[in-house]
């Protein structure tokens, strides 16, 4: 129960300015497509307090991510636009 509190307040703590990037998992990562280099990224995973803010692993130096880094949000909890 500790852990889905800490999650929740991490995810309220957010900032608004940083973009968030969906995911799935393939333990033991997160993977998402960048669109910014073309390819999937992966981070470690191992359990709900992984999906943080996370520095890019992008090789594109034109990526925005690159300067503010991105969090990490399963594809299932996408907000629909």
């Amino acid at each position: 129960m500790t852990s889905t509190f800490s999650y929740q307040i991490r995810i309220l703590e957010r900032d608004p300015s940083i973009p968030t990037v969906y995911g799935r998992i393939e333990a033991p990562h997160f993977v998402f497509y960048c669109p910014f280099c073309g390819v999937e990224h992966k981070h470690g995973y191992s359990s709900p307090e992984d999906l943080c803010h996370r520095a890019a692993h992008c090789k594109n130096p034109e990526s925005p991510f690159i300067e503010t880094g991105y969090y990490l949000e399963l594809l299932r909890n996408r907000p629909f636009s």
